[in-house]
């Protein structure tokens, strides 16, 4: 407690002391014994008040012991099969929690790590990457505050994340891998990173990058061949070295059909070749006969602009014209016209696109002609102010345009919008909600409304770039906002019927990625149903196998997960139970293994983070329990914790205060004093 309280406490002792001498024996003559009890009681009540007014502050110390954390990250990908170190890995991993000394010192969690960092559960080795780093940082940042020993048993190859040697300890924390599998290093050939576009135009050509490695010390010389089902429609002979032990190759195919097309490359192995599996790589290009084309029509250049264009190039299917209204030609080339800074200067184009019954999206911008934008169009009427609103998004659950269960906007930066409230003569379909400051309002911020068969989007705020940064601040993407403009485009750019049952689908997979169909129910009345039974009907095109899974209702979206079906060409039909509602298509999951790109363990990887030294191998665990159990590291420490507490918390000092008023009151009662 500070000085300054035990001064107020003197003073506030001594003042009450001197009310309660003054109200009872000041001016008293005969002193008596009820008098007495009447001023201890005046003193306890004015003191107890006077206490509760200072308020002072009290600290109390206790003391705990905390052990050093022991963390044990157990790989469970699927290399260490392929490695024949799973029973090593679990024998060791057995010897080590069972241990008394260890568990005495240590306060043991076990963690499983793969593509993913989770609580352990039970070893499995079934996972489809390895991400090291994203387990070190993660195991970091949740004992961050405390001593932390890990233990990372595993084969030392990493698919996925970033390199090692970008990853840093803190001073906290101590790291000892455990490397399982053989270590030799064997001659290989290996097909490395493949770059090549999603989409392609029928009778382009579209450029394929490949990269190539070879481990060894012997000169070798091999093909490489890209297939196109049966037909080789590239190949190149290539000599390797110890000291040419890579090369880039790019390759221009041609697109000759519409649709899906699989392609597989290929480097011919040298007989003794151990690991054949990274010789051999899967990809596929969607052949597309037209693109989407998009104008945005402004007179002014703003952020916002940009960020849009963009993100409807993210998608490579449309490309995006920025135009600018005096140097407008030929609106009927555009699938949809955007128009940014609704003004007088857009008037005469906004007329002529009426005319030609375009879809079109209109984002207001930063000073919108309020009274033209009124009388362009009779769906909505803004009133007219020249205020603005900085205003946040409310994301509407309840939009059922297009799937929105994937995008998260929350605490998204401000915009501005017009102050004005705006008023509706047409149904629209609201897909974010306005929040000023911390107050959610019903007012919309962006919308969209059919007319006759035309579709169109208002978006009133100006700011959006701000929306693409954040995006890519919260996750290093801007696929959160890119994603949510693509779907926008997605709607304006058709005029087909709107469905009751959609199913969004890509054509091709990659093993290993996540493989997730979403669809979106809707009943009579286009609201969306949540109490729907859809069910996935899969068959194999290649063995005939026929595979049933049923979606999962996730907020406002139907999902199934494929990510665990063998990698095939399959046709499926989404079917809706109790109703006549289908939908059918046809998708394609690559071959490609990952883990099965590694000959053997690596423990160099970790040279970068720690002394080789603290590296140790399968079967040592006695050298890691030495490590462990040496009595000079890794001690439990003493550790003290403060704790504040106010003197207004004390209930009974108030029970006090008002029990000494009842009792003085009734002494003086009783006496005839009142």
């Amino acid at each position: 407690m500070q000085t300054a309280y035990y001064l107020w406490i003197g003073v506030a002792v001594v003042a009450s002391a001197l009310f309660a001498w003054y109200s009872y024996f000041f001016k008293e003559k005969r002193l008596s014994n009820s008098l007495y009890y009447l001023a201890v009681l005046r003193f306890i009540s004015i003191l107890s008040a006077a206490f509760l007014l200072i308020n002072p502050k009290f600290v109390t110390k206790s003391f705990q012991d905390e052990k050093p954390v022991l963390s044990i990250l157990l790989d469970q990908s699927k290399s260490i099969e392929y490695l024949n170190a799973s029973e090593q890995l679990n024998s060791d991993y057995q010897s080590l929690i069972q241990n008394e000394d260890l568990v005495e010192k240590f306060e043991i969690r076990t963690f499983a790590l793969d593509d993913n960092f989770k609580p352990f559960d039970s070893l499995s080795f079934k996972g489809d990457a390895t991400n090291i780093s994203n387990g070190l940082s993660k195991n970091q940042e949740l004992f961050k505050s405390r001593n932390n020993v890990t233990l990372l048993l595993t084969d030392g190859n990493q698919s996925r994340g970033r390199d090692l040697a970008f990853t840093k300890l803190n001073n906290l924390e101590s790291l000892f891998p455990i490397i399982y599998g053989d270590t030799t290093v064997y001659d290989d050939f290996r097909i490395g990173q493949v770059n090549v576009n999603k989409y392609s135009y029928l009778k382009n050509e579209f450029p394929v990058e490949i990269f190539v490695q070879y481990i060894g010390d012997v000169s070798r010389e091999s093909r490489l061949t890209i297939k196109n089902g049966n037909q080789i429609v590239y190949r190149e002979n290539l000599t390797f070295s110890k000291n040419n032990s890579s090369t880039v190759i790019s390759a221009l195919l041609e697109s000759t059909s519409i649709g899906t097309q699989r392609y597989q490359i290929a480097i011919e192995p040298f007989t003794e070749e151990k690991n054949t599996s990274n010789n051999y790589r899967n990809f596929a290009v969607e052949v597309i006969d037209q693109q989407t084309k998009v104008a945005i029509i402004t007179a002014s250049m703003h952020p916002d602009v940009g960020a849009l264009r963009k993100a409807i190039e993210s998608n490579q299917q449309r490309t995006v014209e920025i135009v600018n209204p005096d140097k407008v030609s030929n609106l009927n080339e555009y699938n949809l016209i955007i128009f940014y800074g609704v003004n007088e200067d857009l008037k005469p184009i906004i007329n002529q696109v009426k005319l030609l019954g375009k879809n079109t999206w209109w984002l207001l911008g930063e000073s919108p002609d309020i009274q033209m934008i009124n009388s362009l169009q009779n769906a909505f009427s803004i009133e007219n102010s020249k205020d603005v609103d900085e205003v946040q998004p409310i994301l509407n659950e309840n939009f059922t345009a297009y799937n929105v269960d994937s995008f998260s906007f929350n605490d998204y930066p401000p915009v501005r919008a017009p102050f004005g409230m705006v008023s509706f003569n047409t149904p629209i379909d609201i897909l974010f909600y306005k929040q000023i400051g911390s107050v959610e309002t019903a007012d919309p911020l962006w919308f969209n409304y059919e007319e006759n068969t035309n579709r169109h989007s208002v978006t009133m705020g100006a700011g959006l770039w701000r929306w693409r940064s954040q995006s890519f601040i919260e996750s290093t993407s801007f696929t959160n906002f890119d994603d949510l403009v693509s779907s926008q485009v997605q709607l304006l750019a058709s005029n087909k019927k709107r469905k009751r049952l959609d199913v969004d689908y890509n054509s091709f997979y990659y093993q290993n990625n996540e493989i997730i169909i979403n669809a979106m129910f809707l009943n009579k009345n286009y609201e969306f149903e949540d109490s729907g039974i859809l069910n996935l009907y899969l068959t194999n095109l290649e063995t005939s196998e026929k595979i049933i899974r049923p979606f999962v209702l996730s907020n406002n979206t139907y999902k199934v997960n494929l990510s665990d079906i063998e990698p095939a060409d399959y046709n499926f039909t989404v079917k809706v139970e109790n109703d006549v509602l289908t939908q059918s298509g046809k998708i394609s999951i690559l071959e490609f293994d990952i883990e099965k790109q590694f000959t053997s363990a690596n423990s160099s990887s970790f040279n970068s983070l720690i002394d080789s030294s603290n590296i140790f191998y399968a079967g040592e665990t006695n050298k890691v329990l030495d490590e462990l159990l040496d009595e000079s590291k890794y001690k439990t420490i003493e550790k003290a914790t403060l704790k504040y507490s106010s003197l207004i918390d004390w209930y009974y000092l108030l029970g006090v205060m008002l029990l000494s008023l009842g009792l003085e009151w009734f002494i003086r009662k009783y006496n005839g004093l009142i």
